[in-house]
């Protein structure tokens, strides 16, 4: 193709799909391809300075880079279409099961995924912007519109914000619904739908990549993750509530490492920091629990006695309590119990053997 010849082309193209609101790259694909080829032939002719009217030549090429930016918008745009309007599109929410088991992550499909050839288009279109120092534009499309896909996405979990009041002051049956919310969702976010997009970034972007255009896609999701994680430390303390706490504890020390791979740009060292302080603050909420169970136990009113054949509803409580101790001793094993505050009168009663390991996990169940 001759260079005039390519001129024309794009001059042409653009008239067309302006007046017909038409695209390029959805139309057949010879016509893709001789597109990209006179945008070549023109980029090409004036960084060799062949051309022979290098302000004709260059005009062209202005008038190529916003169809490319358009072309770029609706192939994203198409491809967050067939996703948003999917009929079999599901909400994962609190009706997701609560079998302890990660199966519902398998199931979870992210549905804004690119095919190969969307993406072969976007770095096709790319390599041409970029080519004429337009790669900032293509960039701020790319984000925009990626980051739309992921709060969509998000919001289809049905994550609940909360504040350190709502923590403290809510009923434990609606709070341990919105952790138990919080945890898959996040195990969804962090596991599946956020590494899908770093990684459809790093893909697509190559040596170009620019980690603040993946924060600037990704935070908003992450940071009020990581904020609803901080208001649940602010739980109010209650015996009841230290199982669950723990598998909100588990659950986050899981995702920490993936977090800190994901975002570990230099600017993002305020996320990790904030993320790295969350665990030991959980840790503190569990111990502190712990310690409230041991003192409403020392101070319970023994006054009463069971009934001839039965079991003392307290020893019934505490056997229960401590079988679920068990059940979760390796978690409890990584945190830093304090000795439990033994009264004169139990220190005669039982023979105290303090381990030496350093939790203080046994000390506290043999007690």
């Amino acid at each position: 193709m001759a260079l005039d010849s390519a001129i024309e082309l794009v001059s042409q193209r653009s008239t067309s799909t302006s007046a017909n609101n038409s695209y390029i790259f959805t139309g057949k694909r010879s016509e893709i391809d001789q597109y990209l080829q006179a945008v070549d032939i023109i980029q090409h002719s004036i960084a060799s300075g062949s051309a022979h009217d290098h302000n004709t030549a260059k005009s062209a090429i202005q008038i190529a880079m916003p169809v490319l930016v358009n072309e770029m918008h609706n192939l994203l745009n198409i491809n967050n279409n067939k996703s948003t309007h999917n009929p079999d599109s599901t909400t994962y929410s609190s009706t997701m099961s609560d079998t302890g088991s990660n199966s519902y992550i398998d199931d979870y499909e992210y549905r804004s995924t690119f095919s190969v050839t969307v993406i072969n288009d976007i770095q096709s279109i790319l390599k041409r912007m970029n080519a004429a120092g337009y790669m900032e534009d293509c960039k701020k499309a790319y984000v925009s519109n990626r980051k739309r896909c992921i709060d969509d996405s998000y919001q289809k979990l049905d994550v609940q914000k909360l504040s350190s009041n709502d923590a403290r002051t809510m009923e434990w049956h609606t709070l341990e619904l919105v952790i138990k919310v919080w945890m898959k969702s996040a195990k969804i976010c962090f596991r599946k739908i956020l590494p899908y997009e770093k990684h459809l970034c790093e893909i697509i972007f190559g040596d170009d990549m620019d980690d603040d255009c993946f924060i600037e896609m990704s935070s908003g999701c992450a940071i009020e993750l990581l904020e609803i994680a901080t208001s649940l430390s602010c739980v109010r303390i209650a015996s009841d509530r230290l199982f669950r706490i723990l598998e909100l504890y588990k659950t986050f020390t899981d995702l920490l490492p993936e977090m800190n791979k994901m975002f570990n740009a230099q600017s993002s060292e305020s996320f990790r920091t904030k993320a790295g302080q969350m665990v030991p603050k959980l840790a503190g909420v569990a111990c502190m629990i712990v310690e409230k169970f041991e003192k409403d136990l020392f101070s319970a009113d023994l006054s009463q006695h069971a009934p001839v054949d039965k079991i003392h509803s307290l020893c019934r409580y505490v056997m229960d309590y401590v079988y679920k101790l068990g059940q979760n001793k390796q978690t409890l094993m990584e945190l830093s119990l304090s000795k439990p505050p033994l009264t004169p009168s139990v220190e005669m009663n039982f023979t105290v053997v303090e381990p030496q390991l350093q939790s203080k996990l046994p000390f506290h169940v043999i007690t």
